[in-house]
């Protein structure tokens, strides 16, 4: 009798279960978002140059301010050379005597050799001759290299831009003395400019492959093309350097702004993700039942990355209603 009784409430609840749950569904490709990512990033120099003396002089004239534009090769510093040239002129004297006297010692050995077929020079002398013509030589060699060194140092003389720049600082003064080491001048590289950003981990992939990329800079945006990313991650923030370079007109370098592009990774909308035993996904609608789709990075109230084809259907109106397994009737 209780058995029965049972039964009699228990059937309506069962009829009820065995029921498909109405729902509506959409395809994948209907639904997917494509967000927007962004990482902080900063327009950098490739050259940024603090420029110094070579040689210990005076300086004497610096024909560029804070704010020049400077050209491959301009003079930038010139320095007191008037010691330095006439050490030029000495080593190219001392070069001149060694040559000439190289001549002679020619001319000693060619007479020795002519008297010793007549054995009226000794071997002695005729080896004596040898040495000293060869003793020259290497002479010449060392006042040869002494004459470039003068030269090298008349040379540096003049500080001269290594490339295109703008003058962002100037430390030397006009009669003060100049040693190696002591910066000048700084020169900022305004055309080799490069964009670095600092991409998270999880970014990285999708940073390759976007179709577009955009530096933003007090809302101005420029098209820019990832160089590299430097494959070595900081522990701590667990991102990773990205290396952008402009494709067209470009920011001034020290802007700093944010990299943005879009994911090529579909994401569903924060709504269609429900929860299940503990784990985030979204319900399929595959033969007329529901099946639970684990989506394993998936944050309540965030975008969730999904891996299905465009074409599958979700699972959208009734979704809270399902389980896994739960017969469907679409709608």
């Amino acid at each position: 009798m209780r058995t029965a009784l049972i039964f009699s409430l228990l059937l309506p609840l069962l009829a009820w279960a065995a029921d498909p749950i109405p729902v509506t569904v959409k395809p994948l490709s209907e639904l997917a978002i494509y967000p927007q990512l962004e990482a902080p990033a900063t327009v950098v120099s490739i050259n940024r140059s603090r420029l110094s003396a070579e040689i210990r002089a005076l300086v004497t004239e610096i024909p560029v301010q804070v704010g020049d534009a400077a050209k491959k090769g301009d003079v930038l510093v010139r320095l007191d050379c008037t010691d330095y040239r006439i050490g030029l002129r000495q080593a190219g004297a001392a070069l001149d005597a060694a040559k000439a006297q190289r001549r002679l010692a020619e001319y000693r050995l060619q007479r020795a050799k002519a008297l010793a077929k007549s054995s009226n020079v000794s071997e002695e002398l005729l080896l004596q001759r040898e040495v000293e013509l060869t003793a020259l030589k290497a002479d010449i060699r060392a006042k040869a290299a002494a004459l470039v060194s003068a030269e090298e140092n008349v040379r540096r003389c003049e500080i001269r831009a290594p490339f295109d720049g703008i003058i962002v600082s100037r430390a030397g003064q006009v009669g003060e003395l100049a040693a190696p080491g002591n910066p000048l001048i700084e020169l900022q590289d305004v055309s080799g400019i490069e964009v670095s950003a600092q991409i998270p981990g999880s970014y990285v992939a999708s940073l390759w492959n976007a179709p577009e990329i955009l530096f933003q800079d007090d809302g101005t945006t420029f098209p820019i093309g990832v160089r590299v990313i430097i494959p070595i991650r900081d522990p701590r923030a667990r991102t990773q350097e990205a290396r952008l370079v402009f494709e067209n007109a470009a920011a001034p370098p020290g802007a700093a702004g944010r990299v943005l592009w879009r994911s090529g990774q579909a994401f569903v909308p924060p709504g269609l993700v429900v929860r299940r035993e503990g784990a985030l996904g979204v319900f399929i609608a595959e033969d007329g039942q529901a099946r639970f789709q684990v989506l394993p990075n998936a944050q309540e109230g965030r975008p969730a990355a999904i891996d299905l084809q465009l074409s599958t259907p979700l699972v959208v109106d009734g979704r809270v209603n399902v389980s896994d397994g739960s017969p469907l009737r679409v709608e």
